[in-house]
């Protein structure tokens, strides 16, 4: 293993977060396939906090493009309601309509990591679930080229799978524009636009 390939913690700001995400894993697919390192029936091992989430956001943006053509096995901690924002529906069934998923139910299970494994060898981890990544700057591993580390995502994956529940199908309805919600209606829903993992509602 050479120093650029070895695993590295960077701070990445968090305006940036979705493009530099996007950047590894298209780099890491594209190296990957061309050498024939990751097989077309190797399941991708997402966990992500909800569909908002950059890293949820970039992996499915690359499925779009057609550079992530394999199976993914998506852990989300927060699905979306019903009711939902356009650009939430399509990450949501992008990620899990064709390929299943499962949900978090134990809050407990929120200190787990966000984190993608690509094949054998390739891995990020972020912060923890409990926290947005939106809200924060965040110090991050990328590891395009160790496979001791993308073992230790992959043994994390599978337990934390292990310990979810199969995703509920969700049949996505528009939003109401904007413009339509009074400011009594808007701040009323404003925390509770996503399913509380703990209560299901």
């Amino acid at each position: 293993m050479n120093r650029r390939s070895a695993p590295f913690i960077d701070i990445v700001r968090m305006e940036d977060k979705e493009a530099k995400l996007k950047a590894f894993i298209q780099t890491v697919v594209e190296q990957a396939g061309a050498k024939g390192d990751v097989a077309s029936g190797d399941a991708i091992l997402l966990i992500a906090r909800s569909v908002e989430s950059p890293l949820a956001k970039a992996v499915a943006a690359l499925v779009r493009e057609g550079v992530i053509a394999n199976p993914i096995k998506p852990i989300l901690a927060i699905v979306p309601r019903q009711e939902a924002e356009q650009a939430a529906c399509d990450t949501f069934n992008t990620l899990v309509a064709d390929h299943g998923g499962r949900v978090i139910r134990d809050a407990r299970l929120f200190d787990a990591h966000e984190q993608i494994v690509l094949g054998q060898s390739a891995s990020w981890v972020g912060d923890c679930m409990r926290r947005d990544p939106m809200k924060r700057d965040a110090y991050e591993c990328f590891a395009a080229d160790c496979a001791k580390t993308a073992g230790w995502a992959r043994t994390s994956h599978e337990r934390l799978w292990n310990h979810c529940e199969p995703m509920p199908e969700i049949v996505f309805v528009p939003a109401p524009p904007a413009e339509v919600v009074d400011a009594a209606t808007v701040s009323a829903t404003t925390e509770t636009d996503s399913i509380d993992p703990m209560t299901g509602q």
